[in-house]
């Protein structure tokens, strides 16, 4: 939870797209108008994306009753930052220094990681990542508001996923990569 607060939105432990969904969705990965739930290995649920309409193959026809795509002319366009990150994502007091590898020209990034704090969180992306983020959050917000009723129908008495308030999540951004790691540090006290 500590790269949270940085505005980095959730952090899935799990990354990998629900490879219990169709095709389709699985090849798009999570994008800004997915709507789900964060299930207990700390990977994304998808249920179903507002931004396409029902018979679109990333939505499959899955949708709640009465489903109408949130249109183009109530938010703005999606904004793409390709290369957007250095090598890594800390949370605050966190010092890293490159190692450098002269074993092999094979040998990918190392990096040594410090930390005064009890607990840090560490995100490294030796390739960098490509941001996906949705800027008019208002539209979003307002388009869940009127929709949440229907959607929290949807997944509880047709799906009986017994989802409690607050448990349905949109992304309005994510940041895709094909390399990263990641680590959660905790020193236990001194008593």
């Amino acid at each position: 939870m500590h790269l949270i607060h940085k505005g980095h939105g959730y952090p899935f432990w799990y990354p990998e797209p629900d490879s219990s969904c169709m095709t389709a969705y699985t090849e798009w990965g999570v994008h800004p108008g997915d709507v789900g739930i964060l299930n207990n290995i700390s990977g994304f649920n998808y249920l179903f994306n507002i931004f396409h309409d029902a018979d679109d193959p990333v939505n499959n026809g899955n949708v709640p009753l009465g489903f109408h795509p949130l249109q183009a002319q109530n938010s703005e366009s999606l904004q793409i930052i390709p290369a957007c990150y250095h090598y890594s994502i800390t949370s605050a007091n966190v010092n890293y220094t490159e190692i450098s590898a002269s074993v092999s020209t094979n040998a990918g990034a190392s990096f040594e990681f410090t930390t005064t704090k009890k607990s840090a969180a560490i995100l490294c992306l030796p390739n960098s990542a490509t941001k996906r983020e949705i800027l008019n959050k208002k539209a979003i917000r307002e388009y869940a508001t009127a929709n949440g009723v229907a959607w929290y129908t949807y997944v509880n008495q047709y799906l009986g996923r017994e989802a409690s308030n607050r448990t349905l999540y949109v992304v309005t951004g994510c940041d895709k990569t094909d390399s990263w790691g990641i680590a959660a540090i905790a020193k236990p006290s001194q008593s």
